[in-house]
């Protein structure tokens, strides 16, 4: 019963900082995201791109805008915790959002392989196939905004008690893992 009472208790206290932390979520324009802007429900996800559970949600999180019919948004938060190398490849993506193609970049880095493609020339590859000018991606690796944008990111999952990924938000709901029938079962 006592551990009952203490479930309920990390439940609604982790409701209550997400509640708090909205704007963080649902709103950072360092964000990027998928679907209307003003669709009536955002599911924010923190994800690695080593994370082999992040790499089998991919095309499903990218298809709920179409599946829902415009009425979900997906905002994505680098969460790079798994390796440096995973942090190179969250600076990339957000560096080649910088030139339109963060959605191409994401899924062609979800595409790598976790046991040999995560060596610059592996992240240069899929910056090409993503149509992506790699030495602005460079250049831009190395800018502030997108070092912000990751070190904001990690921080406020820190701050959420998020350790893993992925880690989907439907308003003040956390989903832990792939378990994509419960962020389902949130969004309806």
């Amino acid at each position: 019963e006592l551990d009952k009472k203490r479930t309920l208790a990390e439940a609604a206290r982790a409701s209550e900082q997400l509640a708090e932390r909205q704007d963080d979520l649902f709103a950072n324009p360092a964000d990027y995201s998928i679907g209307p802007d003003d669709a009536p429900i955002s599911v924010v996800e923190f994800f690695d791109y080593r994370c082999g559970f992040c790499k089998r949600s991919a095309e499903w999180a990218t298809e709920l805008p179409e599946k829902y019919d415009g009425k979900v948004r997906v905002v994505f938060k680098e969460l790079p915790i798994l390796s440096a190398e995973s942090e190179k490849a969250a600076l990339a993506a957000i560096a080649a959002g910088k030139q339109g193609k963060y959605i191409e970049m994401h899924m062609a880095l979800m595409e790598l392989d976790n046991n040999s493609g995560f060596g610059p020339d592996q992240i240069d590859a899929a910056a090409e196939s993503a149509g992506v000018d790699v030495a602005k991606m460079r250049a831009n690796m190395k800018s502030m905004p997108v070092q912000k944008a990751v070190s904001d990111s990690k921080s406020l999952a820190r701050e959420l008690d998020i350790g893993g990924t992925p880690n989907f938000i439907v308003g003040t709901e956390m989903v832990a893992g792939a378990d994509t029938a419960s962020v389902e079962r949130l969004i309806e």
